[in-house]
């Protein structure tokens, strides 16, 4: 079973706890942590910590206007989706699929769902929540692999 606690760890990524209003977790380059909101269940911890794995792997960054530079002093408080650039929609759904994908296998989710009785009691035997299973659904192929960063070159 993915263990994204055991990733986060050999990555060099604290977890950290405090009351967020505005998301279940943040990542915070900067301190080399991941925020994660107080009143999460294990699996909604599950889940959003192998979200922001995918957002540390695939080096994203808070958008202007998100949560600010080290200079300024960070504090949970500071995270205001209004500064989200337009690729934020983006990165959130290409960090929600390769979680997905790393949780469950896709066929075991479709097997676990024709035996359940809904999707709900479906998410809880997976051990993930009914949004990551849902995402698992949708994309159903292997591991989404996310399309490279684009690069500058001088001259060109």
């Amino acid at each position: 079973m993915y263990d994204p606690f055991g990733e986060l760890d050999r990555l060099g990524v604290h977890v950290r706890r405090a009351t967020l209003r505005a998301a279940w977790a943040v990542w915070v380059p900067h301190k080399r942590a991941v925020v994660l909101t107080t009143g999460l269940t294990r699996v909604q911890e599950r889940c959003v910590l192998a979200h922001q794995v995918e957002h540390i792997l695939a080096d994203d960054r808070c958008p202007a206007g998100g949560i600010p530079g080290p200079a300024a002093g960070w504090h949970p408080d500071h995270l205001d989706p209004r500064g989200w650039d337009p690729g934020t929609a983006l990165r959130e759904h290409l960090a929600d699929r390769a979680a997905a994908a790393k949780l469950v296998d896709g066929g075991t989710a479709r097997r676990v769902l024709a035996q359940a009785e809904h999707p709900a009691r479906a998410a809880e035997l997976l051990d993930i929540t009914e949004h990551m299973l849902a995402v698992r659904l949708a994309h159903q192929g292997g591991v989404d692999h996310r399309p490279a960063r684009p690069t500058t070159t001088m001259g060109a």
